[in-house]
């Protein structure tokens, strides 16, 4: 079979279309007809998993976060561990969202676009209630001070932040903020949290699931929760 200069494809490509009215998506969706008739597949694209830490590294991590004394950087740090949030939706979280009498923060306008709630962890409360309170009068949980103005951090910040405390606990793998949902989230299915129960906090949406949890809500979950979330509690 003769092989096909991807320029020559482009061009035959344009011949069609060039006098037509097309939008991206039309080319987009004439794009994966073409590879599913032809049977191609991405021979790159495969399941990637992180290198995970060892409990004895993630505890010397925590044990640098710890020894800093910076209650910002220590609360950030635990809510990433704990909750499995994005570090995205994380540096969003406004004080408004965040209902300590419920035991719940609500993360808007997450990946997808959608709306969701995840549980403060029972053995958490007490030390985020402390240092919530501190901050009520920000439009952000995590703020700092840049050029005389109070900002939000950036998700650029937290990985810078990641990073030092990598480096003072002298780890040898990459830690990064998304390793730490990776953490969380598999220590959850370890505890034999259901997998529908997992993706109502983690905010994966997955169609072929929708019908079997969409009746539960968070209230029917955080005693799992509280309960799976505790080993994460024993590094920081």
């Amino acid at each position: 079979m003769n092989k096909i200069a991807p320029k020559e494809i482009a061009d035959k490509l344009l011949e069609i279309i060039s006098d037509k009215e097309i939008s991206y998506d039309d080319l987009r969706m004439a794009f994966q007809l073409i590879r599913k008739a032809k049977g191609l597949t991405n021979p790159n694209k495969g399941t990637r998993h992180p290198d995970m830490p060892t409990q004895d590294e993630m505890k010397r991590f925590f044990k640098a976060v710890l020894s800093s004394k910076k209650p910002q950087h220590i609360i950030l740090l635990k809510l990433l561990l704990t909750t499995g949030v994005r570090v995205s939706e994380l540096t969003n979280i406004r004080v408004s969202n965040i209902d300590i009498d419920g035991r719940k923060i609500r993360i808007e306008q997450g990946k997808g676009a959608k709306d969701r709630y995840i549980p403060i962890p029972e053995a958490f409360i007490s030390e985020f209630s402390q240092f919530y309170w501190t901050k009520t009068k920000q439009t952000y949980l995590f703020e700092i001070k840049y050029r005389g103005k109070q900002k939000k951090y950036t998700t650029r910040a937290v990985e810078k932040m990641v990073k030092k405390y990598a480096e003072k606990s002298k780890q040898e793998k990459r830690f990064y903020p998304h390793l730490f949902r990776h953490y969380c989230l598999t220590n959850l299915t370890n505890q034999d949290m259901s997998t529908e129960k997992i993706q109502l906090i983690s905010g994966h949406s997955n169609p072929k699931s929708l019908a079997v949890y969409q009746h539960l809500s968070l209230a029917n979950i955080k005693d799992a929760f509280d309960k799976a979330s505790k080993q994460l509690f024993c590094f920081c």
